[in-house]
């Protein structure tokens, strides 16, 4: 137990500019924190509740306000949490009406204390009319309450929201950041891309599975002989989806790379099937056009699936524009 403050390792930017924003009692009423997965946004968000929260107001880490945060049980933190089943509907959007829960409980009167925080995490996947309900209260929050607004993909937030907020830029963990929080082998640090969400399912036995599935496809492609069906079937796995496409992520910026440098990509070898990998990398490789190509439909691939565009037709599009560069 403690200061959370304390606990956040590898992005001092972040923590200065709050730092400053504190002691100089200049706190903005409605943060942005913006970046990657998995680097520490929302626990920089815990940890800034903290400190407004400290009833000693030297962000003591140790009164009983900061405990009861730590804890995730302040009376005075309300925290809309991503992955609660209650937060958003069947196609994993943030309701409006629980948006709206929220602000009415905003006007009960704080709980023993002078300050109350609210923290949205993953506030880009709120719909527009939830978004609309929450802008009415940035633009006249109620006093002494402090919005902390989560996002890995701010792009999607109406420009209106991101407007009435502070942002704070979040940078991916650089290796020594990292093994600070686990030990990870050196192929897991080069391929997570510094977000702890993706180094800790690189070291589950399930990532071999979708690694296997995802070469294969890759492959198969390259050797024309992959077919729709398998395509859909393989990405049918909604939980999975985003670690396939985080492996994609990775296995094409692998292959970018190796085709830039026409050297291996990782350091151990034997961590992967290193030999087909690199193997197929100098196929592709003779095609550098092609594989620029990929990459700019897959990144096309991600952003449709961000906007909820209805999934096979995106992946149908996917699938035939590849046929296409790779033909």
């Amino acid at each position: 137990m403690g200061l959370i403050w304390n606990q956040i390792f590898g992005q001092q930017k972040a923590l200065t500019q709050l730092d400053q924003s504190l002691k100089n009692g200049r706190l903005s009423h409605a943060y942005l924190f913006v970046g990657p997965s998995a680097v520490g946004k929302k626990k920089t968000a815990l940890a800034l509740a903290q400190r407004i929260l400290c009833e000693s107001g030297n962000s003591c880490g140790c009164c009983r306000s900061c405990l009861k945060v730590e804890k995730g049980q302040s009376e005075n933190l309300i925290i809309l949490q991503n992955d609660s089943t209650e937060l958003k509907n069947n196609q994993g959007i943030i309701k409006v009406e629980v948006i709206r829960q929220m602000i009415a409980s905003l006007s009960l009167q704080i709980w023993q204390g002078s300050s109350r925080v609210v923290i949205l995490d993953q506030a880009h996947e709120m719909n527009l009319q939830a978004a609309n309900a929450l802008l009415k209260t940035l633009e006249e929050p109620p006093s002494q309450t402090y919005f902390i607004l989560v996002s890995s993909q701010p792009h999607q937030l109406p420009s209106t929201i991101k407007s009435r907020c502070q942002w704070v830029q979040f940078g991916r963990l650089l290796p020594q950041d990292m093994v600070k929080v686990r030990p990870f082998p050196a192929w897991v640090l080069d391929l997570s891309h510094g977000q702890l969400d993706w180094a800790e399912y690189l070291m589950e036995e399930e990532y071999q599975e979708v690694s296997r599935r995802s070469f294969y496809f890759w492959q198969s492609l390259f050797e024309k002989k992959e077919d729709l069906e398998n395509l859909l079937s393989f990405l049918g796995d909604i939980e999975k989806r985003p670690y396939i496409m985080k492996h994609w992520s990775s296995f094409l910026h692998r292959a970018r790379r190796f085709c830039a440098q026409g050297s291996p990509a990782l350091e151990e070898k034997d961590s992967l099937d290193f030999k087909n990998e690199q193997t197929l990398f100098i196929k592709m490789a003779s095609q550098p056009q092609a594989v620029d190509q990929t990459w700019i439909r897959f990144l096309e691939l991600q952003s449709d699936f961000d906007v909820h565009v209805e999934k096979n037709l995106a992946l149908e599009n996917f699938y035939f524009s590849l046929k296409e560069i790779w033909q």
